[in-house]
């Protein structure tokens, strides 16, 4: 993920070049609006500050405890965030938000609700037994540039520990799914009960469906015939407690940096964690949208506010006797003036605020003191034009949405022969794009990846269907005996020549310096394997077999055979040495 996001970086910038325009324009040209007309007293919405927009995405991971959401999040940085603890019994026992820092350090609740720079300020609310039971831990992490982790309690079952808790779960989860951009409610394959809070905290995420994405983890633990049976019950499950026509997307697979325990479904697993894995390195574009269109739905209400007062204004002028007897009279026939707006203003009668709640904030304040009929109308006009033009010149800044399908092929050309020439045009492009510095934290730089020592685990799915006894490069001697009155013994190269030939083309988008890809450049390719950063390591030290720390093309080649003999199952394990016909025809 990390690495990927740094080839995004062009489009990131742009992005937050956009977010910086959508700040300018709230600040300058709607907050000052707000104020005037007294929206803040009328609608119960925090006036947005700096921190809100310049806060990254965020992902919130729930569950009931021990289903793997501190897990997921390790996996995720790839390294222990300050006070990670890992365990099969509830261990984390508060609210942590996990985001870029330099230093590692942790921030006390109470101490980061009134940080400028973070956007938790609306958490004051919920009082000092909340607060004691939330931090925010900083540590220095790639994919913290991007987005925001926020892990939670587990969720209980019995209703004696949720009283002792100090705080009402389900609040506090509706605050979080309000201004999260992904919502992952994980599941253990073997715990599929829904408690009582866990269907509270469902019912939290109403209205914020679209959001969310339900991991049935640690499902490599279970046969075939056991999956097909939770997967079921699962759906059962969520069918009770979701109120949506549609079903949840559900990702199935393990989600941590052990490798898979059955490998009956390996192939579709490590297909699911890798579109798990897209749609998160995907939120910060996601994220800005959210934000442009979390800002045109509250000028719509403004809007809305906007035209009852200045309709509410005509009705005085300067010989309106009995002002406060007026305002009265107006809000007693509110029903009817209400209609006459809508009619007037082309507003839907649905877009309009409660009658009670608009009559109780109104006795705080005086008609007759807004600005004038003549301002208002102009003030109005003027609204009306920044979100037609305006709004729509910051999203034409956006980043396009690159092609989702294109992203998935390269990464199946880790595991399909077929797609492997079709995804050149897109990996050229990617790398265009990409930082030269494009590293996976946590991570060994590719070329000290050969003094780590080998590991026996396998996972995976197919790159190499078959091998051909036809040796693309000639023959090449082997261990046999110089008596031997036939010639020597042929090994074949185990990389066919239709293989290579695929690999070839590949190779020649990772833009090659005299005949060789620097490991910086090879790292991303090869990362889309799925496979764990300790397989990565044992195959770059088997195919950097010159110990240089790049790859030329056979060597390239030698590394996607093995990632694919790994990933369909093909070797038990990856070997601690080459064997005669895995050693490239030019490296004997």
């Amino acid at each position: 993920v990390s690495a990927a996001m740094k080839a995004d970086h062009k489009d990131f910038k742009k992005t937050m070049t956009a977010i910086d325009q959508l700040k300018t324009f709230y600040m300058e040209k709607v907050l000052p609006l707000e104020k005037k007309y007294w929206f803040g007293s009328f609608h119960t919405v925090n006036t947005l500050t700096d921190a809100y927009f310049d806060s990254l995405p965020m992902v919130l991971l729930l569950g009931q405890y021990s289903v793997g959401k501190t897990s997921f999040i390790r996996y995720l940085l790839e390294r222990d965030h300050p006070g990670l603890r890992v365990g099969p019994e509830p261990t984390t026992d508060r609210f942590v938000a996990v985001m870029h820092g330099k230093d590692d350090r942790t921030i006390p609740g109470n101490a980061a609700v009134i940080a400028a720079d973070k956007p938790f300020r609306g958490l004051e609310k919920y009082g000092l037994d909340f607060l004691n039971k939330f931090e925010c831990c900083e540590t220095d992490c790639e994919i913290l540039k991007k987005i925001s982790l926020i892990d939670t309690p587990g969720v209980l079952a019995g209703a004696k520990q949720v009283k002792n808790r100090g705080y009402d779960m389900s609040s506090i989860t509706e605050w979080f799914a309000d201004r999260c951009d992904r919502i992952l409610v994980l599941f253990d394959a073997h715990k599929l009960d829904i408690s009582d809070e866990m269907k509270g905290v469902m019912s939290a995420l109403k209205g914020h469906h679209n959001k969310v994405r339900i991991v049935l983890n640690k499902a490599d633990t279970i046969t075939s015939k056991q999956l097909m049976r939770v997967y079921g019950a699962l759906m059962w499950s969520l069918g009770r407690v979701i109120d949506s026509p549609e079903s949840l997307r559900v990702y199935v697979g393990t989600f941590w940096e052990r490798p898979m325990q059955k490998r009956q479904f390996s192939e579709f697993m490590a297909e699911e964690r890798l579109d798990l894995l897209e749609e998160i390195r995907r939120l910060p574009q996601h994220s800005s949208l959210r934000k442009v269109n979390n800002l045109v739905r509250r000028c719509r209400y403004f809007k809305v506010h906007l035209a009852i007062l200045k309709h509410l204004r005509s009705q005085f002028s300067m010989m309106t006797m009995f002002k406060e007897s007026k305002q009265k009279e107006l809000m007693k026939g509110l029903i009817s003036e209400f209609k006459k707006i809508g009619t007037d203003n082309g507003i839907p009668a649905k877009d309009f605020p409660s009658l009670t709640r608009f009559r109780q904030r109104m006795e705080g304040h005086q008609l007759w003191k807004l600005p004038k009929i003549d301002q208002m109308k102009i003030d109005f006009e003027n609204l009306e034009k920044m979100l037609a033009y305006d709004i729509a010149g910051i999203m034409k800044n956006l980043p396009t949405s690159n092609n989702f399908q294109e992203k998935k092929a390269a990464a199946a050309s880790l595991s399909s022969p077929s797609s492997i020439a079709s995804t050149a045009s897109y990996t050229s492009q990617r790398q265009r794009g990409a930082n030269n510095n494009s590293a996976l934290s946590g991570m060994a730089s590719p070329s000290s990846l050969a003094a780590t020592a080998p590991t026996k685990t396998a996972n995976g799915s197919s790159f190499l269907q078959g091998s051909s006894p036809q040796n693309p490069f000639g023959a090449a001697p082997a261990t046999s005996s110089s008596t031997n009155p036939f010639g020597p013994v042929q090994n074949p190269w185990v990389v066919n020549e239709q293989m290579f030939q695929k690999c070839k083309g590949l190779f020649s988008t990772l833009k090659p310096v005299n005949g060789k890809v620097a490991g910086k450049n090879a790292k991303e390719m090869l990362m889309k394997s799925g496979l764990s950063m300790q397989q990565l390591r044992e195959i770059w030290k088997l195919s950097d077999i010159d110990k240089d720390g790049q790859l030329d093309v056979e060597e390239f080649s030698l590394a996607m055979y093995l990632i694919d003999g790994v990933r369909r199952g093909k070797m038990q394990s990856i070997p601690s040495a080459l064997s005669p016909e895995m050693v490239p025809p030019s490296k004997r």
